[in-house]
């Protein structure tokens, strides 16, 4: 056993010879080549060719894509709400406190109804906030919010 463990000792001391003598020909290497500049800009100036400094608004980028989804949702009241009910090849769509869920791809929304009681196109809002028997967090996590809903 001790023949074993010392020339597991010797094969670990010539491994790790072997591999230092390789990082020091790639430093050199290395030193000999040009160095690029790894340097980032600024995040709010930017340096132009002709030394002009370029000031920016410096933004969240989560808040510009909250910004740009806003912008690109559409509003429903509950007469066009009520067109994505999920039946003649419409979307199903459900209104929950103020925002509208795209439902069409929910197993449990197949053709616009849920469990045989609900219908998509409709706020549901209290039923889901007092009387399901599942969280609302079943529609907020999996469904894609698609608009903001006023009555």
């Amino acid at each position: 056993m001790k023949k074993f463990t010392g020339l597991l000792m010797i094969f670990m001391l010539i491994f790790l010879l072997s591999s230092c003598g390789n990082n020091q020909n790639s430093e050199s290497n290395t030193q000999n080549e040009p160095q690029e500049n790894t340097e980032v800009p600024n995040e709010e100036t930017v340096e132009l060719d002709n030394n002009e400094v370029l000031e920016e608004e410096s933004k969240d980028d989560d808040m510009v894509e909250e910004e740009v989804m806003e912008a690109e949702m559409k509003e429903f009241n509950a007469e066009e709400l009520s067109k994505y009910n999920g039946k003649d090849g419409n979307p199903a769509y459900v209104a929950y406190e103020g925002k509208v869920y795209d439902v069409s791809e929910i197993r449990a929304w197949k053709d616009g109804v849920h469990q045989g009681k609900l219908e998509a196109g409709k706020d549901h809002t209290d039923i889901l906030n007092n009387k399901a028997p599942h969280p609302p967090t079943n529609l907020t996590n999996n469904a894609p919010v698609v608009g903001s809903y006023k009555e």
